[in-house]
C-alpha cells in the first residue's frame, strides 16, 4: 500500500510535469523564447533525485531526473541519469528516444544518431519516433540523402508528415531547436522527392 507521502510526491510531479508542458506552449507562456523554465523544474529535479536514491532500483526515477536535467542544460546529470535509466529497464524504447532527444537538443548530433539508431534497431523501426529521429540524427550530422529516405518512411508512417500545415499540427510541442530542424528536413525531402 503506497504511503501518503508517496501520494502526494506523485501528485507533486504530476503537477510539475502539467506545469512544465505549459510553459513549454509559446501560447500559454509569454517568455518562450527566454528561459521558460524556473524553481519549478528545479525542484522537480530535487525531487527526482530524493525518489532516485530512496529506490534506486525504479528506472522511471532516472529517467525523469535526466529529462527534467536536461531543460536546466546539466549534461552530466542528463547523461548519468539517462543511462542509468536505460541499465535499469533495456527494453524500454522510450528512455532510449527521449534520450536522442536530449543529446540532439544539446547539438551532440553523432551522439543522437547513434542512440536512435540503437532505439530503432532495437524495436526494427516499429516505435512511432523511429523513421523521424533517425531522420533527424541523419540531418544534425549533414547527412540530407539518409535523413531524407528515413523522413519518407516517416510520411508512410504518419502522413502529417506529408505537408506542412499538418508537419506544423504534428510538431506544435516540440523545441523550437527541433521545429527548425524539422521544417528544413522537410524541405530537403520535398526536393529530393520531388514533391515541389
Amino acid at each position: 500500500m503506497p504511503s501518503i507521502n508517496s501520494f502526494i510526491a506523485n501528485a507533486f510531479l504530476v503537477a510539475t510535469s502539467l506545469l512544465l508542458a505549459s510553459c513549454a506552449n509559446p501560447q500559454t507562456n509569454p517568455r518562450q523564447g527566454k528561459h521558460p523554465y524556473s524553481e519549478w523544474e528545479k525542484e522537480s529535479v530535487r525531487e527526482w533525485h530524493r525518489l532516485a536514491v530512496a529506490e534506486p532500483d525504479k528506472a522511471v526515477h532516472f529517467f525523469r531526473l535526466g529529462y527534467f536535467a536536461s531543460h536546466l542544460k546539466e549534461p552530466d546529470t542528463v547523461h548519468r541519469n539517462y543511462r542509468r535509466a536505460i541499465e535499469l529497464d533495456p527494453s524500454n524504447q522510450w528512455y532510449q528516444i527521449s534520450y536522442g532527444w536530449a543529446l540532439f537538443n544539446a547539438e551532440a548530433y553523432d551522439d543522437a544518431l547513434a542512440q536512435w539508431r540503437k532505439a530503432y534497431d532495437f524495436c526494427d523501426g516499429t516505435h512511432d519516433e523511429n523513421n523521424i529521429t533517425v531522420a533527424l540524427g541523419y540531418y544534425g550530422v549533414r547527412d540530407y540523402e539518409n535523413a531524407a529516405k528515413f523522413f519518407l518512411a516517416q510520411t508512410k508512417v504518419d502522413s502529417r508528415y506529408s505537408r506542412f500545415d499538418t508537419l506544423q499540427e504534428a510538431t506544435s510541442h516540440w523545441t523550437w531547436h527541433e521545429k527548425e530542424a524539422v521544417y528544413r528536413l522537410y524541405d530537403i525531402w520535398r526536393y529530393s522527392y520531388g514533391r515541389r
